[in-house]
């Protein structure tokens, strides 16, 4: 099984590997360039977030209460 590493502007990585899925400094909504909404993500198995400002933070909280 491949790694997959997406890119979605500023600090937002998503990781798949192994059948999990990893977010790094999840900042969607203020992040023009994302290509996604936080509504398209459904499943997040781990989020990290490098250090807590707002353009690493993001919405991290929101979606960990989304996909617990």
């Amino acid at each position: 099984m491949a790694t997959i590493f997406r890119y979605y502007g500023i600090s937002f990585f998503e990781i798949e590997a192994k059948g999990r899925k990893i977010l790094v400094d999840p900042c969607i909504r203020k992040n023009r360039i994302c290509p996604i909404k936080v509504e398209d993500i459904t499943e997040a198995d781990l989020i990290l977030v490098t250090h807590g400002v707002p353009d690493h933070l993001g919405d991290a909280l929101e979606i960990q209460e989304r996909t617990g």
